[in-house]
């Protein structure tokens, strides 16, 4: 199944399923499918082509330069973070912890203990973190929330007297030495600690908001994090290698350019190879007019006019009471440097994943099969309904 969306900086939009399976070359047909989408849009209307979960990128990057040459195609945030998350999992000793955490959350949830010694114990937040690919985080935080209330069941009379009437006494047991065993709630808050700013990043990209000048600093500050958190040598190298890994997929022209031209991160220190990025998009993009756009930039980074504005500078910052998306920013501010605030406004527009959390939970929750039965569903309403018009008029005149 290949879903196709667009997205705009007045949301996304959903286009349509492509069924794969009669493919005989997944690069071709998929290019095929993505150039029809293209053309139908506008080739001059589009930034950038987001992709997630395609073996075939590369392939179907090249075919789209070639033919597209002004338009990016980029890997989806979202994904190449998830497949971090899910691969840091897998290291032990993480692997081992994640696994004990889901079966102690799977026996207190199940029906061999009900555990609830009350109905508004803390106990009762204790849950599976769902599909999403941050669903360990998710439920080793819920799980650590309720470390105080599980080991104080697992000591409790009430607990005793339980395993005693019950069936199956050696659950109970084995539920009680995980919740009293401290090596296993370090490694469980480890784990959580060394992921927590992944899935932030995620949760941003995955936001109706454009935030694909927030990936470049963020990543930034998860290599810092990583390297300061406190991993022994061989856990520290793993962990590095596997992020950076996915580092390397966001780290393009693109990505920079959004990042400098991100207000709040105006008065960084940019490397020669970031300005060097910034450089190819305004090539790319304005190839008659990216001396301008630098000059435009040269006042834009110097605080010059309107930009010395240090209040307008803070309105694209997370949790600011006005928060404004950067590319209205741009709209707004950009007048004195127009041909910068043009390009500026397209790039900073760009979805950095390949469908909002909405879209992706709905993904999860859906099989292929399913997806296509409420796409056919979808489709033939509108058959049904004219089928049967013809006995409601009958009832009405009759």
């Amino acid at each position: 199944m290949l879903e196709l969306s667009l997205a705009t900086p007045k949301g996304a939009h959903f286009l349509r399923i492509v069924e794969c399976t009669g493919f005989t070359n997944d690069e071709i047909s998929i290019y095929d499918e993505l150039a029809q989408i293209i053309e139908e849009i506008g080739p001059q209307q589009i930034v950038a082509v987001v992709i997630a979960g395609l073996s075939t990128f590369d392939g179907i990057r090249s075919l789209l330069a070639e033919t597209y040459p002004h338009i990016y195609t980029l890997p989806c945030t979202s994904h190449a973070l998830g497949l971090a998350l899910q691969r840091v999992g897998e290291l032990a000793p993480f692997k081992a912890a994640i696994h004990a955490e889901r079966e102690l959350i799977g026996l207190f949830n199940g029906n061999a203990l009900d555990c609830s010694l009350a109905e508004d114990s803390p106990l009762s937040q204790m849950k599976p973190g769902g599909t999403r690919v941050d669903g360990d985080y998710i439920s080793c935080a819920r799980l650590l929330a309720c470390k105080s209330a599980a080991r104080e069941a697992v000591l409790s009379p009430e607990w005793a007297q339980r395993a005693q009437e019950s069936a199956a006494p050696d659950i109970f047991e084995i539920v009680k030495l995980l919740a009293l065993n401290e090596k296993f709630w370090a490694i469980v808050r480890l784990f959580c600690r060394l992921v927590k700013p992944m899935v932030h990043l995620m949760r941003l990209a995955e936001s109706n908001m454009p935030s694909i000048g927030k990936v470049y600093p963020m990543c930034l500050q998860i290599d810092r994090h990583i390297k300061r958190i406190g991993l022994n040598q061989d856990l520290l190298a793993s962990t590095l290698g596997i992020f950076r890994e996915q580092w390397n997929l966001l780290h393009t022209p693109l990505h920079a350019a959004a990042y400098v031209l991100e207000p709040q991160f105006k008065s960084a220190a940019l490397g020669r190879g970031v300005q060097s990025q910034l450089g190819q998009v305004l090539q790319k993009m304005a190839p008659d007019e990216h001396l301008t756009a630098l000059a435009g930039f040269s006042r834009y980074v110097n605080s010059e006019g309107v930009f010395s504005n240090a209040e307008l500078m803070q309105l694209t910052e997370d949790g600011h009471k006005c928060r404004i998306p950067t590319y209205q920013f741009w709209d707004l501010e950009g007048y004195e440097v127009p041909v910068l605030a043009g390009i500026a406004q397209k790039v900073t527009a760009v979805a950095c994943s390949a469908g909002s959390r909405q879209a992706q939970s709905s993904q999860n929750r859906l099989s292929p099969g399913r997806s296509r039965e409420l796409l056919y569903v979808q489709r033939n309403t509108h058959l049904i309904e004219s089928m049967r018009a013809p006995k409601k008029a009958a009832q009405l005149t009759g």
